[in-house]
């Protein structure tokens, strides 16, 4: 079928617009006019464009699951049997620095119900926020996706975790308790800040791990090495 005489003739331009090419019976020109897209292409266009994107990225996800994980905060539960001395100590230290790679929570098998007020006293020496802190028995964080359980004291390595904890990776750092120290309060203060240097050095060592790219058996290994060190 021939063109008649000033028929438009629509064809696709690049992304966006649309070239309008005319016919004349006479002889050809061809003029190109920008005309305003369709608001519903548009959309579509991108609707179809966002979920590509996110199909390339689940599948990249699947098969190098560590891109994922390097970009998700870990939990992290520091354990020991009352969760008033050495696991706030722990609490606050890998939150002050370890910056948005870990959160951590403390927690007791049998919690005092009170935080230490020497521990309190440590952190504030030490330039820690001191608000915030409880002592909690670990059946608070059931519903709480953990990570990482690292016990602190013997007693609380020795007992049955909650079902809960089942799927984290678990560690020990044995640390004796300077709540059962006595004396001047001079030798007091200098039993906690022994501990929390004690901590501050495993959790510095810690975090000089690539924890995100490695599997729960390293990350144990790893983990359990850092306790056993002086």
């Amino acid at each position: 079928m021939g063109l008649l005489p000033n028929q438009p003739i629509f064809t696709w331009v690049g992304n966006r617009h649309f070239g309008c090419h005319h016919e004349t019976s006479q002889f050809r020109t061809k003029t190109t006019t920008r005309l305003r897209p369709s608001t519903n292409n548009g959309i579509q266009a991108k609707d179809s464009s966002k979920k590509l994107l996110q199909l390339i990225y689940f599948s990249i996800i699947f098969v190098y699951p560590h891109i994922y994980i390097k970009n998700i905060m870990m939990n992290i539960l520091i354990l020991c049997t009352g969760n008033s001395c050495r696991s706030i100590l722990g609490e606050a230290l890998i939150n002050h620095l370890s910056g948005d790679r870990f959160k951590a929570f403390s927690a007791g098998s049998h919690p005092t119900g009170k935080v230490n007020p020497n521990a309190l006293a440590t952190l504030e020496r030490n330039g820690l926020p001191t608000n915030g802190f409880a002592s909690q028995s670990w059946d608070a964080f059931e519903d709480e996706a953990i990570d990482i359980a690292i016990t602190v004291c013997d007693q609380a390595a020795g007992e049955t975790c909650p079902v809960y904890l089942n799927s984290a990776i678990r560690a020990h750092w044995g640390l004796p308790d300077p709540a059962h120290v006595t004396g001047t309060d001079e030798e007091i203060a200098h039993a906690f800040q022994a501990t929390f240097n004690a901590l501050s050095v495993r959790i510095k060592k810690m975090l000089a791990l690539p924890i995100e790219t490695m599997n729960a058996e390293e990350i144990t290994t790893a983990l359990n090495l850092i306790g056993n060190q002086e």
